[in-house]
């Protein structure tokens, strides 16, 4: 928190979550250090588990239509073979892949 507060001075363009929280904080002086901590956290902790469902779901669908998931792979490995992917797909990677 202290180095974001650092980093935060002269810099007021940044919309992410802990800077709604930030700027919330200091308007009315109610929420301290912890709580923005633990709204942060409580954040992080369902954000995760509405990710494994959501993968969960996509992976056995892929799973259940044999034909989808070939077209998935062919793509992949296409675009790496074209040298479109990094060792590290990013997400205007992914984004580049229409099936995906």
């Amino acid at each position: 928190m202290a180095r974001y507060a650092r980093e935060e001075k002269g810099n007021s363009g940044r919309t992410d979550f802990l800077a709604q929280l930030r700027v919330k904080q200091e308007k009315d002086g109610k929420m301290t250090n912890w709580d923005v901590r633990n709204h942060l956290s409580n954040n992080i902790l369902a954000g995760s588990d509405t990710t494994a469902i959501s993968l969960r779901a996509c992976f056995y669908y892929l799973i259940k239509t044999p034909s989808a998931y070939a077209r998935l792979v062919d793509e992949i490995l296409k675009a790496n073979e074209e040298g479109r992917l990094s060792d590290s797909i990013t997400y205007d990677e992914c984004l580049k892949l229409p099936y995906l």
